[in-house]
C-alpha cells in the first residue's frame, strides 16, 4: 500500500546470476557418490586375476572324520621326524596305487633331506657348499644341479633387494657369534655375494675368505623337490612342513583345497593388536 491510498504494482527483480565459482540458490546440491565396495572377490567391483574365483571351503568338523577313516583305509599317511635339526611334519594321500605307501613316501622325503645335507650344509665338512666355502680366489667350481639351481635363485633375489638379501653374511654370522666388537672394513667387504662370481664356467671367489650360507634358501628348494617326486612317484596329494617352509599339492580328502595358517606380522609401532 503507498501513500495517499493509491496502490502500487510490486515487481519481482529476477535474480542476480551467481558469481563465478559459487552455486545459486536454484543450484540443486551435488549428490554423493557411493563409496566403491572394496575388492573382495565376490562383488561385481572385485577384479579377479588368473579367472574365476570360488570361495574356498575351511576346515569343517567333519575334517578329523574323514582324516581318521582315511587314515584306517591306508589312503593317508603322516610322517613326522626331524631334518637338519629342523621338525618336519608331512601328509601324503594314496588313492593311486603306489605300493608300499608309507615306506616310499619316508624313502622319497628322506632321499631329498640328504641331498640337501651333501649339497647346502655348511656345518657338513665335506658338503659342497663347504668345499665351495675353502675354495680359492679365482678358483673355479662347477656346482651340481641342485646347487646351480639354488645359486640361480640367489643371483635374482639378490639383484631384486638390491642387495638386502645376501648369503653371503656367514663371516659376518661367525664374527658376531663371537665378538661384540663391530667388523672391520676388510670382513664387510668380503660378506657380500659380490665376492662370488658365476660364470658359463662355474662359481668363483674374488676373495678366499668369502663364505655362504645357504640353509634358508636350501629348505625351500627342498620341499619342491619333495612335493614334486611324491607327486612323480603316484601321491594324489601332499603337505609337505619343515620348519614352516609349506608346499602342498592336489587337495585335503574332504575335497576342499588344503590351509595353512599364517601368524599375524607385528605392527611396524611394535605393538600388539589386541
Amino acid at each position: 500500500m503507498g501513500s495517499g491510498g493509491s496502490t502500487s504494482k510490486s515487481h519481482e527483480v529476477p535474480p542476480s546470476p551467481p558469481k563465478e565459482g559459487t552455486a545459486g540458490p536454484a543450484a540443486a546440491a551435488a549428490p554423493q557418490a557411493a563409496p566403491a565396495p572394496k575388492a573382495d572377490g565376490e562383488t561385481s567391483a572385485s577384479q579377479v586375476v588368473g579367472g574365476a574365483w570360488t570361495k574356498p571351503k575351511g576346515p569343517s568338523p567333519d575334517d578329523e572324520k574323514v582324516v581318521a577313516e582315511w587314515k584306517a583305509d591306508g589312503r593317508l599317511f603322516v610322517l613326522e621326524g626331524v631334518w637338519c635339526a629342523v621338525p618336519y611334519k608331512v601328509t601324503v594321500i594314496n588313492t593311486g596305487g603306489v605300493e608300499a605307501p608309507e615306506a616310499t613316501a619316508q624313502k622319497t622325503l628322506d632321499d631329498v633331506a640328504t641331498e640337501v645335507e651333501k649339497t647346502f650344509s655348511h656345518f657338513i665338512e665335506d658338503s659342497e657348499v663347504s668345499a665351495i666355502n675353502k675354495l680359492a680366489a679365482d678358483t673355479v667350481h662347477v656346482p651340481s644341479e641342485a646347487m646351480k639351481q639354488v645359486l640361480n635363485i640367489v643371483s635374482t633375489i639378490n639383484r631384486m633387494t638390491r642387495g638386502v638379501f645376501d648369503p653371503a653374511i656367514l663371516p659376518l654370522t661367525q664374527h658376531y657369534k663371537k665378538n661384540q666388537c663391530p667388523a672391520s672394513p676388510d670382513l664387510i667387504a668380503r660378506s657380500k655375494w659380490s665376492s662370488f662370481k658365476i660364470t658359463d664356467e662355474g662359481l668363483m671367489k674374488t676373495n678366499a675368505e668369502a663364505m655362504m650360507d645357504l640353509c634358508g634358501l636350501a629348505k625351500g628348494w627342498a620341499i619342491d623337490q619333495m612335493s614334486q617326486k611324491l607327486k612323480d612317484a603316484g601321491f594324489t596329494a601332499s603337505y609337505v612342513d619343515w620348519g614352516g617352509d609349506i608346499k602342498v599339492t592336489g587337495q585335503h580328502p574332504t575335497g576342499r583345497n588344503w590351509t595353512a595358517a599364517v601368524l599375524e606380522p607385528y605392527p611396524l609401532d611394535g605393538n600388539l593388536v589386541e
